[in-house]
C-alpha cells in the first residue's frame, strides 16, 4: 500500500505545482507545464510497469497468455487468430511483446489507461482543477487497474469520450466508444449514457419525468434479466454477465456505497440554479441509481458490477466537479466529499478482500515501494 500512497501524494503535488503555475502564466500552458504533466502522467505507469507479476490476478491470466502466444506465432495474422482476446488489446500486447520485457508491456497497459483519464482531465480543467480529477482517477480506478486492464482501458477511453457528449460533438464521442469496445467488448454500453445525456438535455421535458422513465426501464431489466440471460448464454458476452470467479454473494456494504451517491446526486438536484445545472444533475442521478441496480444484480449474475463500472467511474468524475461549481466557496462541503473518496479507497485496499490482488504491492525492481 506504500507504493500507492507515495504516488498519489508525488503526482497530486506535481499537478498542484502545475496548476499553480498555469494560473500564474495567465492560463496558458508552456514548456514547464508540459513537462510537469508529462511527468505527473508516466509516474503511476513507471510503477505499475515496476510490478511483480503477482500484483493483478489478470496479469498471469490473459496478459501472460498474450504474450506467450505472441512469442510462438510467426507473424501477427496468426497472432490475432490465436490471441482469443479484443483486439486492440491483442494488439498492444502484440507490440509491448517486442520490447522483450514484460515489464515494460504492463507500463504502455497502465499508459494506455492514465493517458484518456489525464486527457480528460486536461480538456476539463476549465470546469474542475485538473488536480481534483486525476486524484479521483487515483482513488477510484488507479488500483483496479492493475489488474482488471482491458476494462480499465475501455472505461478510461468512455469517460474522455463523455467530455465529447457534452460538446455535442457526438460523432467523436461514438468513435472513442467504439475504440473502447475494442480494447474490452463491453465498451458498447457506454452507448446508452449518451442516450441518457440527450434525454435529460431534451428541454420539453422536466427532469423527474425522464427518472422515472429511468427507474421503470431499470426495473424492467430486473424483471427480464434471466431472460436476457437466456438469449446470450451462448455469446460472446455471456460470460460478463454471469460468471466472475470472485463473486462474493450479497453485500449490504456495496448497496449502501451506492445509495450514498444517489443522495449526493439528489443534494446537486435540489441545489440546482438554473435548468442547465438541473438537467446535469438529474443526468447523474440516473447513472448513479443505474449503478445501484447493476450492484443488486450483480447478487445474481455477478458480470454485471463490472458493468455497472462504467456509469459509477463517470458518475464519480462528474459529481466532483458539480460539488465545486455549486459550493466552490464552501471548501468544507469540498473537503467532506474528498474525505468520502479517501474513505472508500481506504475502505477498498485495506478492509475489503482484494478480489484482484492487487494488495499489497510488490517490485523487484522498487524496493522501497513495497
Amino acid at each position: 500500500m506504500k507504493a500507492y500512497i507515495i504516488c498519489i501524494l508525488f503526482v497530486t503535488l506535481l499537478n498542484f505545482i502545475n496548476e499553480y503555475i498555469f494560473k500564474n502564466k495567465a492560463n496558458k500552458f508552456n514548456s514547464v507545464n508540459k513537462i510537469l504533466f508529462v511527468i505527473a502522467l508516466l509516474v503511476p505507469c513507471i510503477v505499475a510497469g515496476a510490478r511483480d507479476i503477482t500484483v493483478g490476478t489478470d496479469v498471469k491470466g490473459y496478459v501472460m497468455r498474450l504474450s506467450n502466444v505472441a512469442s510462438s506465432s510467426p507473424n501477427i495474422i496468426y497472432y490475432l487468430k490465436n490471441a482469443n482476446s479484443d483486439l486492440l488489446f491483442s494488439l498492444l500486447v502484440y507490440i509491448g511483446y517486442f520490447t522483450r520485457n514484460f515489464n515494460i508491456l504492463l507500463f504502455f497497459i497502465e499508459l494506455a489507461v492514465a493517458l484518456p483519464i489525464y486527457c480528460y482531465a486536461y480538456l476539463e480543467k476549465d470546469k474542475c482543477p485538473y488536480t481534483i480529477t486525476i486524484l479521483t482517477f487515483f482513488l477510484t480506478m488507479y488500483c483496479l487497474s492493475l489488474s482488471m486492464m482491458r476494462q480499465s482501458i475501455a472505461i478510461a477511453i468512455c469517460v474522455l469520450s463523455y467530455h465529447f457528449i457534452e460538446k455535442k460533438e457526438y460523432k467523436k464521442s461514438i468513435f472513442l466508444m467504439i475504440i473502447a469496445s475494442l480494447f474490452h467488448k463491453t465498451g458498447i454500453i457506454f452507448i446508452s449514457i449518451l442516450f441518457l445525456f440527450k434525454l435529460f438535455n431534451n428541454n420539453n421535458k422536466r427532469g423527474l419525468v425522464n427518472m422515472m422513465y429511468v427507474f421503470l426501464a431499470s426495473t424492467l431489466l430486473v424483471l427480464i434479466s434471466p431472460f436476457i440471460d437466456n438469449i446470450i448464454g451462448s455469446s460472446m458476452y455471456s460470460s460478463y454477465l454471469t460468471y466472475y470467479e470472485n463473486f462474493k454473494g450479497f453485500s449490504f456494504m456495496s448497496l449502501l456505497k451506492k445509495l450514498f451517491f444517489v443522495l449526493l446526486w439528489l443534494f446537486c438536484v435540489f441545489n440546482s440554479k438554473n435548468r442547465e445545472d438541473a438537467n446535469l444533475a438529474w443526468f447523474g442521478l440516473s447513472l448513479s441509481i443505474i449503478s445501484l441496480f447493476c450492484v443488486y444484480e450483480s447478487f445474481s449474475y455477478s458480470g454485471m458490477g463490472r458493468i455497472g463500472y462504467y456509469f459509477t467511474d463517470l458518475s464519480n468524475f462528474i459529481i466532483i466537479r458539480e460539488f465545486i461549481k455549486r459550493f466552490k466557496q464552501k471548501r468544507l462541503i469540498m473537503l467532506l466529499l474528498l474525505f468520502v473518496f479517501g474513505f472508500l479507497w481506504w475502505n477498498m485496499t485495506c478492509v475489503q478482500n482484494d478480489p484482484s490482488s492487487v494488495y499489497p504491492y510488490t517490485s523487484s525492481a522498487f524496493n522501497f515501494l513495497n
